[in-house]
């Protein structure tokens, strides 16, 4: 007659233990159990780093956008420092449509753009500074995710970036 010790699930598997037959309810013990919600925290974090890293990046990429608008439209407002913004005139027209290709080739929407007046100097003469300023109202598709329990973890649901530049004057009065 065989001992315990030597009956056997299969015929070449080790010995069965009591709790650990084909039937058994307890096929995960408490460590397995842990290392699955460790895992799985671990996960979440990684994804809200992710999320930031990419944010961020999105965030750098319309600023660098943004301030290819401003430079792009600060060397044309250099050249017609005279232009008028109310009502717009041709040249002040062709000021805004200069940025918006601008913003357009960098894949901004162009309806969360606010254009300022440049902003001249008190004497208009060359080589005094001329200062062009843009906003920007960015949402990413990340902005409208919300972790349970956790919320946003401090992320904004919108940025506004500002893009400032100052050029001298090319062109007299």
């Amino acid at each position: 007659m065989r001992s315990e010790k030597q009956i056997t699930s299969h015929r070449y598997s080790r010995p069965a233990r009591p709790g650990q037959g084909r039937g058994s309810l307890n096929r995960f013990n408490k460590e397995e159990g842990q290392g699955i919600v460790e895992a799985a925290v671990a996960f979440l974090f990684l994804l809200l780093i992710l999320i930031i890293m990419y944010e961020m990046a999105m965030v750098f990429s319309s600023y660098i956008a943004l301030l290819n608008c401003s430079v792009q439209g600060a060397i044309y407002a250099s050249a017609h420092p005279n232009m008028v913004e109310d009502p717009p005139d041709e040249e002040y027209q062709q000021y805004v449509s200069i940025m918006q290709a601008e913003a357009l080739a960098g894949g901004l929407s162009w309806t969360d753009v606010t254009i300022h007046p440049p902003q001249l100097p008190p004497v208009v003469e060359a080589g005094n500074p001329l200062t062009v300023t843009l906003d920007y109202r960015l949402e990413t598709f990340a902005s409208e995710i919300v972790f349970p329990i956790f919320g946003r973890w401090g992320l904004p649901g919108e940025y506004w970036i500002s893009a400032r530049t100052a050029v001298p004057i090319r062109g007299g009065p």
